[in-house]
């Protein structure tokens, strides 16, 4: 996974992730700066896990992605199913300080 901040953004604020499964973006915290609020990377990162949650609940839920796990359950014989399993989504976010 590579999570990259804009090259234009001095502070790195704004960030995205790639992976072969998942895609997440963190756009906007810069406007909170521009207005004097300075959101902690709790926050931020409270943020961000919420959205993947959200998102990836979305995706479970849906009855036309071809998620990994709906090939998979193709694969086993099940032609009709699509989207996820609701009870595997797992968020981890981690902040990283220097002491």
């Amino acid at each position: 996974m590579v999570s990259l901040p804009h090259p234009e953004k001095k502070q790195g604020e704004d960030s995205a992730f790639c992976t072969p499964t998942a895609l997440g973006v963190a756009d906007g915290v810069g406007g909170w700066a521009r207005k004097g609020t300075y959101p902690s990377a709790v926050q931020a990162m409270a943020f961000m896990a919420t959205t993947v949650g959200d998102v990836a609940h979305d995706v479970a839920k849906s009855h036309t992605r071809l998620t990994p796990f709906a090939l998979a359950a193709r694969q086993a014989g099940y032609k009709d199913t699509a989207g996820g399993k609701m009870d595997d989504i797992t968020v981890v976010a981690a902040l990283v300080q220097e002491e």
